[in-house]
């Protein structure tokens, strides 16, 4: 076989290979137009983005410090952790996933991260089963979350106000502290769980104090 033929077929299957993915999608962009605001006041956030793929690769964006948006350009269909830090917010973590599609297109999104304030809510959410002090598979995730939350951001103190059930209550401040006793580093940071009087949510999550705010 001489060289123009080998030269051919190379070009032929190259060919055929953009072809295939290109009508798979795996070459499909899309252009992640998005806001960081802050989840309590709506005010625009500055902080460094980090998109981190399945297989380890990283991506990393910034978000305007006047407006708090931002753009990235991303493979179509893809999952991503999601890390948000700054020194002037509580380090966020979460899932992302680009929409699946076979031509370019704009995906626009909204995040949110919290400011740290005496007085604030980090989160407030419906964690346990329904009528039980037994937590659902969304609150167990939830209080892992919390305990992330407080090992990234070690000068943070916070306390837990249970809402919902009256008749409940008491029981389900039970099944949380037994569940925060099994933490070793931040228990001490969660200064209080008692019941909540005006929130119709299971659990609020407060910031009581910063010592020393390191954001990290």
């Amino acid at each position: 076989m001489n060289s123009f033929k080998i030269i051919t077929i190379f070009f032929l299957m190259a060919s055929l290979q953009l072809k295939s993915q290109f009508l798979s999608g795996d070459n499909t962009q899309i252009l992640v137009k998005g806001i960081l605001v802050d989840e309590n006041s709506g005010e625009p956030i500055s902080a460094e983005i980090e998109l981190r793929s399945k297989d380890g690769k990283k991506v990393k964006t910034q978000s305007n410090s006047i407006t708090g948006k931002f753009e990235q350009l991303l493979p179509s269909g893809e999952s991503y952790t999601v890390i948000v830090n700054s020194k002037e917010i509580i380090r966020k973590e979460f899932e992302f996933t680009t929409e699946t599609a076979d031509a370019f297109k704009e995906q626009e999104t909204k995040w949110t991260a919290v400011k740290p304030r005496t007085g604030v809510k980090i989160f407030s959410e419906d964690i346990f089963q329904s009528g039980s002090s037994e937590l659902s598979t969304k609150g167990i995730d939830k209080l892992k979350q919390l305990q992330m939350l407080l090992r990234f951001n070690r000068s943070l103190f916070v306390s837990i106000a249970i809402g919902g059930d009256d008749n409940l209550k008491s029981d389900r401040i039970d099944r949380i502290r037994r569940e925060i006793d099994k933490w070793t580093r931040e228990k001490s940071r969660i200064e209080n769980v008692g019941k909540s009087e005006n929130s119709v949510k299971e659990v609020n999550v407060i910031v009581n104090k910063i010592e020393e705010f390191l954001g990290k």
